[in-house]
C-alpha cells in the first residue's frame, strides 16, 4: 500500500495500515510463511535460506508449519536412517515437501539399516509420513531402498506428486 500524504494530507491510511498488519502478525491472522532451503552442502546453522540453507532433513523438518514450504537443491541426499515426516499443514495452508521444479534431488537410502523379521516392508518407508496432515510430496527421487521408498500410516490430505 502507497499512501501520497501530499494528496491526502494525513498520516491515517500509513497508521492503520501499520496497526493493521501488526495485527495481522500477532495473530497468525494473515499469511506468515517461510521457505526452507536443504542443500547436500548446507549448514544447520544457518537459516535455511536459498543462499545458506540447511543440510539435514530432520532439522528442516522441525521448523516445519503449517504453509511452509521445504525445498531440496539438487543433489545427492545420502541418509543412514528413515526420514519421519510428522508435519501437520491445514485445509488452507499445506505444506509442501519436495525438490526444485525440473532439478533432480534424490535420497539415497543405501546406508539405511534394512527391516527385521517381524516388519513387513510395506509397513515401514525410507521416507515414513505418520500422523500428518494437509501435505504435498513432490518431486523426489529415492533410490537404493531396501524397504518402500514412501510408506503413508494414520494420515489424511497427503499428495504424492512426482515421486
Amino acid at each position: 500500500m502507497v499512501v501520497d500524504v501530499k494528496k491526502t494530507g494525513s498520516f491515517f491510511p500509513l497508521v492503520l495500515a501499520l496497526v493493521v498488519f501488526s495485527y495481522c502478525l500477532k495473530t497468525n491472522a494473515g499469511p506468515l510463511l517461510h521457505h526452507y532451503y536443504l542443500s547436500p552442502h548446507g549448514n544447520d546453522a544457518d537459516p535455511g535460506t536459498r543462499e545458506k540453507p540447511l543440510v539435514s532433513v530432520m532439522s528442516a523438518l522441525a521448523r516445519l508449519q503449517a504453509g511452509d514450504t521445504l525445498t531440496f537443491l539438487d543433489g545427492v541426499y545420502r541418509i543412514d536412517k528413515e526420514i519421519i515426516i510428522r508435519c501437520r499443514g491445514t485445509k488452507d495452508r499445506k505444506i509442501v515437501i519436495g525438490g526444485e521444479p525440473g532439478g533432480s534431488a534424490v535420497i539415497d537410502a543405501e546406508k539405511v539399516p534394512g527391516l527385521s523379521d517381524k516388519d513387513y516392508p510395506w509397513t515401514r518407508g525410507v521416507i515414513q509420513i505418520e500422523e500428518a496432515a494437509y501435505l504435498t510430496l513432490r518431486g523426489l527421487t529415492v533410490i537404493n531402498a531396501h524397504m518402500a521408498a514412501i510408506n503413508i500410516t494414520r494420515s489424511d490430505h497427503i499428495d504424492i506428486i512426482n515421486c
